[in-house]
């Protein structure tokens, strides 16, 4: 939307969630769609395990995004047709979403276990493999991993609108607290979905060191791994 009552950042905003949700809508039109589909014939490409580990919660995800959407561009058309040319304001809108957003949380936990998943897929079964290949050579289509890799990168650029919105919003904006608040509450958002990662990256790092040892427990919810390396000396 390119109207001189909104500012550039707001209107990246809106034209991000825009394409975001497309690209989610497109995803589980042209992969994830016919994946169910073919679940109900005599050969499967994935069994449901599978499919539900390579697209997490995706689904969740576009709910969010499609709502999100529709609430900025209701908005800002209902500021641009204001007589009084003020700037729209988000920082509610965005105030009132970062609780939902904890489910980003979910999807970037599950996104490493999924994209092995889906390589291993690939590799074993050649109708999914060639499926991907027909699907990846539709007109406007992606492959099926820079789909995935969006809602992972999503809490980031979220952060980074608003920290540019705030930048360019008057000191007397009514906005201004609420910008702040919302800032706030994604960054917490940010730090958490990273902690999240961390902490399962930690956990699958103990099993996978658990796995070679005899008689030896050393997972557990306190444990933390520091340090692996091969020992050159006792």
């Amino acid at each position: 939307m390119a109207s001189s009552g909104v500012p550039p950042a707001v209107q990246e905003l809106l034209a991000t969630e825009t394409t975001f949700s497309e690209a989610l809508h497109r995803m589980l039109e042209v992969y994830h769609k016919p994946l169910r589909d073919a679940q109900y014939k005599l050969t499967p490409l994935l069994h449901e395990r599978e499919i539900d580990e390579i697209f997490g919660n995706v689904e969740d995800l576009l709910i969010i995004a499609d709502e999100l959407q529709r609430t900025l561009l209701k908005r800002i058309s209902e500021a641009t047709s204001a007589p009084s040319g003020k700037a729209p304001k988000v920082g509610d809108i965005l105030t009132n979403f970062a609780g939902i957003f904890r489910l980003y949380e979910r999807y970037i936990i599950n996104y490493e276990r999924g994209a092995n998943r889906l390589g291993e897929c690939k590799e074993k079964e050649k109708g999914f493999a060639a499926f991907l290949e027909k699907q990846g050579a539709i007109p406007g289509v992606l492959p099926l991993e820079s789909y995935l890799i969006m809602p992972v990168q999503r809490i980031l650029r979220y952060k980074l609108l608003l920290q540019e919105i705030i930048a360019r919003t008057p000191k007397d904006s009514e906005d201004l607290g609420d910008l702040n608040t919302a800032l706030k509450a994604v960054t917490e958002r940010a730090v958490q979905c990273n902690e999240a990662t961390r902490r399962r990256e930690n956990m699958e790092a103990l099993r996978r060191i658990q796995a070679k040892l005899q008689g030896v427990e050393i997972v557990g919810p306190e444990r933390v791994l520091l340090c692996e390396g091969t020992l050159l000396r006792v």
